[in-house]
């Protein structure tokens, strides 16, 4: 594995011995061996090349076939102070970096939080550790259990390419009259 920003020798090989689910890292890997160089470059490491016109890819593990995500850090607001986002969440923002921020943030939390705020925090959160409730605020910005959940409500197989209207998967809006 070479690190990014690492200055390397041309690649002509690129072996995979270990899955990579990942896109952009299976592609950032792949990219190494796309690299062009300069005939004089690769002629000091392969003396009988003549010119780069092509990389080979030995995938001993299967990471072309296998499928891959399309994986982002949760920590969209890094800058923003933890109360400021649950301030944001308190007034009704549904914002994706937001939410996603607060889950990230929750999360690291488990290992830190007393006995005894744990026994609180399940106590007003109907059970759930911190764990849990960052997983519940992942799986809520999933668009894909939003359409599973819509299909559901309209009593749509789950496999069916049906569509569901548009209005079916969002949320309702929130009524701005009530207080918390």
């Amino acid at each position: 594995m070479i690190a990014t920003g690492t200055d390397i020798k041309p690649v002509e090989i690129v072996i995979f011995l270990r899955l990579v689910k990942s896109r952009s890292f299976f592609e950032q890997m792949k990219g190494r061996g796309v690299r062009i160089i300069a005939p004089d470059d690769l002629k000091a490491v392969t003396p009988d090349a003549v010119a780069k016109d092509h990389f080979v890819i030995v995938d001993a593990v299967g990471v072309c076939e296998a499928e891959k995500t399309d994986s982002r850090p949760m920590e969209k607001k890094p800058s923003v102070s933890f109360e400021k986002l649950l301030q944001a969440v308190a007034l009704g923002s549904t914002d994706a970096d937001v939410l996603s921020s607060v889950a990230a943030r929750i999360a690291r939390m488990e290992h830190r939080v007393s006995g005894d705020d744990e026994k609180k925090i399940r106590t007003v959160s109907g059970g759930l550790g911190l764990c849990a409730l960052s997983g519940r605020l992942v799986e809520a910005l999933d668009p894909d259990r939003h359409m599973e959940q819509a299909k559901a409500d309209l009593g749509i197989p789950p496999d069916s390419d049906q569509p569901v209207a548009e209005s079916a998967v969002r949320p309702p809006p929130r009524d701005s009259s009530r207080r918390r």
